[in-house]
């Protein structure tokens, strides 16, 4: 636990010299009743109709709203892309989506362009907000969404909340998303985890009141050794119910190493496969 601690120290020092306010908290900010993830775009799928790549797309649905969380890569320029096509195989209506929400602007979460795109073709979205952590507009596809830059904590809607531009490494700018899943606590959403988990936890603990509960998506973590040992570390100290680690950035041994962590906690990210946050 001493690494997670001095990357707290390291990061509340940082604030304290650039003369960075402190958070101001946002609990209570209400919570949702149901809580589920339906893996979009992903590098692994149990489901032979289903497409998989290395990028990464979540239909998050809490309560009333569905949200987009990053739109995969479409390393192919297709048309329909592979998120596209997933989408139609598990009747996901692209205009029943209520909020989109990037993670970080890297090809493969947006999908693939200096835009952010469902895929190369046309398709309607709609006028909805679109939450991003650093400037980028819709492509002539989806042009419809309104793209909202966050470089601070916000709630989006009841129980629903973006934890701001974490800091993270070089000029890689990350939010996280954190969902209040009624009587359980904080769900963290993570894209790629740049920011270290260690650093994702302090700004939740910062920002609410209620318990982490779980943790889904990526964590970066393909070198093996320290960096995995610390993000085991974390989690440990959290006694998560829930965790899904994204295979799209983290190596199979590493994954295997956390399914024998938390045995009967542990969620596989699958393309196609939705797991509700509930049970």
């Amino acid at each position: 636990m001493r690494w997670w601690k001095t990357a707290a120290a390291f990061v509340l020092s940082a604030a304290i010299m650039t003369g960075a306010e402190p958070l101001r908290k946002l609990s209570p900010f209400g919570s949702v009743h149901q809580l589920s993830v339906l893996p979009l775009s992903e590098l692994r799928t149990d489901n032979p109709e289903l497409a998989v790549e290395p990028g990464v797309s979540y239909l998050i649905r809490a309560g009333t709203i569905t949200v987009l969380m990053d739109t995969g890569w479409n390393r192919k320029a297709e048309h329909p892309s592979p998120l596209l096509r997933n989408m139609r195989t598990l009747k996901v209506e692209p205009g029943r989506i209520g909020m989109l929400f990037f993670s970080h602007l890297h090809p493969d979460h947006i999908g693939g362009m200096r835009e952010f795109s469902i895929s190369r073709g046309p398709v309607a979205l709609g006028a909805i907000p679109a939450f991003a952590p650093a400037p980028i507009n819709p492509s002539e596809w989806n042009p419809e969404p309104g793209v909202q830059v966050l470089d601070q904590p916000r709630v989006l809607a009841s129980g629903i909340a973006s934890m701001g531009q974490l800091p993270g490494p070089g000029k890689i700018v990350e939010q996280a998303l954190a969902i209040n899943l009624n009587g359980r606590g904080i769900v963290l959403f993570s894209g790629c985890g740049h920011p270290t988990l260690a650093v994702m936890v302090k700004r939740a603990r910062e920002l609410f009141t209620e318990p982490i509960y779980g943790i889904v998506g990526g964590l970066h973590l393909l070198e093996g050794g320290l960096p995995a040992d610390e993000a085991m570390a974390v989690l440990k100290a959290l006694t998560p119910r829930v965790v899904a680690i994204s295979p799209h950035d983290t190596t199979t041994e590493i994954i295997e190493r956390f399914k024998a962590q938390f045995p009967g906690h542990y969620r596989e990210i699958l393309v196609g496969k939705e797991l509700s946050l509930e049970d």
